[in-house]
This record gives structure tokens, sequence and C-alpha cells, in this order.
């Protein structure tokens, strides 16, 4: 039986999880308004703020040196990966790898934390997965997910397995 979260926003009680509250990032908490309340928060921002959006998307967009990954690195990241997320490790769906609403392609080191857009530092993950991520470092990102009860069983993917002997010094 799964416990029940009401949305301080419009008060409808959804079931207290990430897929309908998502994690405040801070703590791992859950949010306090589901995601439709807050996705209409931002789509309401955006309309009444066009100009604010489009300079924090050129600005997201200058940071990352107008870097965009490609097809071709998308499909080798999946296939690399075997169809793995590389932050949560659950299954990702071939059909999406071009759909960056679905699945994208993550900095195991953030560029803002000294990371490269070289293909060593790249994995394919869940949207969400990344976005959870933000900022963090992949041990950082693999600490935080411990820390809120959402445990990475298995690295299956050299590449994180390297990342990891590095960052722990192993």
């Amino acid at each position: 039986m799964s416990e029940f979260k009401k949305c301080s926003k419009c008060g409808e009680a959804k079931p207290a999880t990430r897929e309908f509250f998502g994690n405040n990032g801070v703590n791992g908490r859950l949010r306090n308004d589901c995601r439709v309340c807050c996705n209409a928060r931002s789509r309401s921002y955006a309309a009444r703020n066009p100009e604010s959006v489009r300079r924090r998307a050129e600005n997201r967009q200058r940071e990352s040196s107008k870097w965009k990954p490609t097809k071709a690195l998308k499909e080798k990241l999946f296939n690399e990966q075997k169809g793995i997320c590389g932050l949560c490790g659950k299954v990702m769906n071939k059909n999406d790898i071009f759909n960056s609403k679905i699945l994208q392609v993550e900095h195991l080191t953030p560029v803002s934390k000294g990371g490269s857009n070289e293909e060593f530092n790249l994995i394919m993950s869940h949207r969400q997965c990344n976005q959870e991520k933000a900022n963090k470092t992949l041990l950082e990102y693999l600490r935080w997910r411990r820390s809120i009860g959402l445990v990475f069983e298995k690295i299956s993917v050299e590449k994180l397995r390297a990342k990891l002997r590095v960052a722990t010094n192993v």
C-alpha cells in the first residue's frame, strides 16, 4: 500500500513518489507541489518572461561551448551501455534515443567542474536522472541517491567503474 501526499498548490492527493512529486534536489525529500503544478508554474513563468528564458538558454548554450551531442554519439553511448541508464541502472527504451524529453547525454564530471565534452566523460541517461544529477559529480550523485534510499545496485558500464575508481582513489 503506497503513501499519498497532498499537493500544496492544487490540493490533489497523489502517490508520494518521485514520479508524482520529484525530489527537491537539496535534501532528497519530495517537493510540496506535484509535477503537474511545477510544470504549469514553469510554463506560466516562461510565458510572462520570454526574454529571461531566452537569456538563460543562451547562457547555458554559451557555457557548454555550443556543444550538442550528435545522433551517432547517442547511438554509440546507448549501445556501449547496453541500453542501461548510467545514472539509475534501469533499462532505457531504444526508441527514445533521439527524444531529449526522455533520454539525454550526461556529463559524468560537469563542465562547470572541469569536465569535458569528450566521449570518455559522457553517458546516456534518463532525463529525470540527468536533472537530479544536475551539477553533481558522479560520486556526489551516487552518494546523494544512497542518502535518499535510491541505491544504484550494479554499475555495468566500464566507463562508470573507471570514473568511480579515480574519484575514490581505488
